[in-house]
Order: C-alpha cells, then structure tokens, then sequence
C-alpha cells in the first residue's frame, strides 16, 4: 500500500509505485503526487531545523527521477539489464560536492553499499 493525499485527509491506496523514467507526467501515480507535496514541506522543515539537508537530496532525487528529469543527489537507483544502476545524474562532476554538502556518503562508496544489497538473482 502506498500514501496518496485527498485534499487536506491522507488516505492509503493500493496503487502501483513509480512510473517508469520518461514517460508522461499525465500517468503520476498519488504517490507522486503526495511526494511532490511531501518536498515543499519537507523544505520548509529543513529551513526551521526541523530536518536535515540529507532527507531532503533523497526525496529531491526521489521527485525529479518521477520528472524524467535527472537527480542531483545521486540517491536513486533502477534496475537495468545487468541489475541494479543509478537513475540520471546530473552533472556528475560535482556530485561528491554536491552530496557533501548535505551529508551524503561519497557517491563511490553509497553505490558499493547499494550494489551489495541489490544483488541481482539468478536466473
């Protein structure tokens, strides 16, 4: 099950998660809809000190990847043909700056820590 919003009430759908990278923003899921609202508060928190910079590259990440657009942070993986690979990056030449500045692990290390946990199976 997955959060989706209804006007100001938070409900609980069974939808499916993301769309794929791409394709039209007329097929968002709630999902996506309750994150994108989910970022502008989360700012909002980040600005008062009532959560930290890294939440909000992974949901950033997380909005922009269901954009089709590429992520900032680095924090957001698919699966390809030979298992698990980043989504997009922008401008990969600053990422580690990027992610430092919001207390991320530098991306070569968050990747090994990722492909280790996302072995793919078999087949």
């Amino acid at each position: 099950m997955s959060p989706t919003t209804a006007g100001p009430a938070t409900r609980w759908s069974a939808r499916k998660p993301p769309r794929p990278p791409g394709s039209s923003p007329s097929t968002r899921t709630p999902d996506q809809d309750f994150q994108r609202q989910a970022l502008h508060l989360l700012e909002k928190a980040v600005q008062h000190g009532e959560a930290t910079p890294k939440q909000l590259a992974y949901l950033t990440d997380r909005c922009l990847m269901h954009q089709g657009r590429p992520q900032i942070y680095g924090t957001q993986y698919t699966w390809g043909p030979n298992g698990v690979q980043p989504y997009l990056i922008a401008d990969r030449e600053q990422l580690d700056t990027r992610r430092t500045a919001v207390g991320l692990l530098p991306y070569a290390e968050y990747d090994a820590v990722i492909r280790l946990h996302y072995i793919p199976l078999p087949v």
